[in-house]
């Protein structure tokens, strides 16, 4: 067995059971009604045996009770307590009535308990901030208790904890010694004498351990148990990819069922069911976010005279939906708030930034342009927002924000950066993507219109149309705020970049609907060339609908443009698709006479054919 050979004084275990509780020396005096530098001259040792009525007073003040009580008031007087002193090895919080869902991690985590034989078995749950990972480690361990009969341990380390710093590993070692047994006074200094006696008390025993709100594997390592049937749960917001041997546990937010089922209990209302429109609001609302569910149904259940329908309309109409989530002194974004203070300036001016994208997910290079920095920074800084769980990875080197934590993250920018600033981080994301689908749209339809350049996109058709069918949702959020906000010009570039998408994949109503609004923008700003590419794509998904006619005069409309502008290329364009409409409307006099007007200027201009409008669709 491993003996202390130095023993923790008690000014080293005094400052362990504070940092514990979360304290700081002016809370921890206040508490026990003694001076700060009095509690200062305790732990710096300069006095070594504190008097009877202090050493009380700093156990009241810090809340000890039982066996740690005992221990801290004999360590404080120099002796041991008679007969050793006794273990609290049962310290799981209570279990929650109210946990809904998570049958299939549930179920996973249960099996893991009952498997356990002769080795420490690890699972590390992580998951953003509200998603449920405490409820689910102590529901679990509630259920298996039983299978670990020499203790079920909660250890709070304090990776986000509002006023305190994380719990520093030698003080959780300390707390770990003293709730099996170990007597104050025999605790040693060090982590690796702490580590070492913590495994040999847990040598053969089957014990499960909760290691609650880790902030990283370096704080966790040195807590588990080297030998044993012993399970071990580990919480952290973070990603913990150096806790070697340990399985994985990912927590998303909930399936829109369990989301359902959490407000209905938790707002205890009889006339609720899963199929109320207000309820699928309520959880929609919520982003199916445990933490943020559970705040709205404990309004409900506050307010007997509120109704589901009237607080799902409420949230609806909020301009800060976060500020509506809250509960005396709990906040959906008080919990935010921690996660985004564990990152750095570069970090947190990104994740700023990444609220301001009008999409649902963005890649690196849209990262980068929004963040004015190179796409190996941005790269580095979406690693970082992914690893705090403040991102979700959806496939390779693609990421999303959850609503809840892009609407924080659009407040923070709204609130912390300059207005230009916000602008100018836009104005880049837009460049990026329009410049981006614009080489896409050429290389789709092999064809050139006018358009502000080269971008980072593939190089052949294939490729290039898998990268707009990627950035859809990107492409036209921001197109819907470049016309929200007036920007006429965006308006143009972005709908001529995504006209080739709309065509091929439509809805072809909707393509016509931008492409009209695209018309408008032009002709507000004076852009011939801008009108006619518009009135063009206009034209070409008017005959894919079948409406002859309106793609007729769309098409002879941007015809005289591009003539009255000299724009060859242009008018070889509009001739061709003029062409293929009187073809398919049996004019083949007509047809024949624009398509060799086509192919003359396509010859003259030295440009290969364009690909055919997708007719066949």
């Amino acid at each position: 067995m491993v003996t202390a050979e130095a023993p923790a004084g008690v000014g080293e275990l005094l400052r362990g059971l504070r940092r514990e509780a979360g304290l700081t020396q002016e809370d921890l005096a206040e508490a026990a009604g003694l001076s700060v530098r009095a509690l200062r001259d305790v732990e710096r040792g300069v006095v070594a045996t504190p008097q009877k009525e202090t050493v009380r007073r700093l156990a009241d003040g810090l809340g000890l009770v039982g066996p740690v009580r005992d221990g801290f008031e004999s360590a404080a007087r120099g002796r041991a307590v008679a007969g050793g002193v006794a273990s609290a090895t049962r310290t799981l919080p209570r279990d929650i009535a109210s946990f809904t869902g998570r049958e299939d991690e549930l179920r996973w985590l249960v099996d893991a308990a009952a498997g356990v034989a002769g080795v420490v078995d690890i699972h590390a749950i992580d998951g953003m901030a509200g998603v449920g990972k405490t409820a689910l480690a102590v529901h679990v361990a509630h259920r298996v208790a039983d299978r670990f009969p020499d203790g079920q341990i909660f250890l709070p380390l304090h990776g986000h904890t509002p006023g305190q710093e994380p719990v520093d590993p030698e003080d959780a070692l300390a707390s770990l010694l003293l709730a099996v047994g170990v007597a104050a006074g025999q605790v040693p200094s060090g982590v690796e004498a702490r580590t070492a006696l913590w495994r040999d008390r847990l040598a053969g025993k089957r014990m499960l351990l909760i290691l609650d709100d880790a902030v990283g594997s370096e704080q966790v390592l040195p807590l588990l148990p080297g030998v044993g049937a012993g399970l071990v749960l580990v919480t952290s917001r973070r990603h913990l990819s150096a806790l070697e041997d340990a399985t994985v546990v990912s927590l998303d937010t909930l399936p829109a069922g369990e989301a359902a089922a959490l407000l209905i209990r938790l707002a205890g209302r009889r006339d609720l069911s899963p199929d109320d429109p207000g309820v699928a609001e309520i959880i929609r609302l919520c982003g199916y976010l445990p933490l943020a569910i559970g705040m709205v149904a404990r309004q409900l259940r506050h307010h007997p005279a509120w109704t589901v329908a009237g607080r799902a309309a409420e949230l609806a109409a909020s301009v800060d939906r976060l500020a509506l989530m809250a509960l005396e002194n709990l906040s959906v974004a008080a919990a935010f708030d921690l996660s985004y203070e564990d990152l750095d300036a570069d970090q947190r001016r990104l994740f700023r930034r990444l609220g301001l994208h009008p999409g649902p997910e963005l890649d690196v290079h849209a990262a980068a342009a929004l963040d004015g920095t190179s796409p190996a920074a941005a790269r580095r800084g979406l690693e970082a927002l992914y690893d705090q769980n403040l991102l979700s990875e959806i496939a390779p080197g693609r990421y999303r924000m959850h609503d809840l934590i892009r609407e924080y993250a659009r407040a923070l920018a709204g609130r912390d950066d300059p207005a230009a600033d916000r602008e100018r981080a836009l104005a880049g994301l837009l460049d990026y993507y329009q410049h981006a689908a614009s080489r896409a749209e050429a290389l789709i339809a092999r064809r050139t219109r006018s358009g502000p350049g080269e971008a980072l996109v593939p190089a052949d058709d294939e490729q290039a149309l898998a990268w707009v069918r990627t950035e859809r949702a990107g492409l036209l959020a921001c197109l819907d705020h470049a016309a929200g906000t007036g920007l006429d010009a965006r308006v143009v570039g972005l709908t001529a970049g995504v006209a080739e998408l709309l065509r091929l994949d439509g809805p072809w109503a909707e393509a016509v609907v931008r492409h009209q609004a695209a018309i408008d923008a032009a002709r507000r700003l004076g852009d011939r060339l801008g009108q006619a590419n518009a009135l063009c794509g206009l034209g070409a998904v008017r005959k894919l609908m079948g409406e002859y006619p309106a793609a007729a005069r769309a098409l002879e409309e941007a015809l005289d443009l591009y003539r009255e502008l000299g724009n060859r290329l242009g008018e070889a364009n509009a001739l061709q698709e003029l062409g293929n409409l009187r073809q398919q409307t049996g004019e083949y006099v007509t047809a024949v006479q624009a398509l060799d007007e086509a192919l003359g200027i396509y010859h003259d201009l030295g440009r290969r054919i364009p690909r055919p409008a997708a007719g066949g669709r």
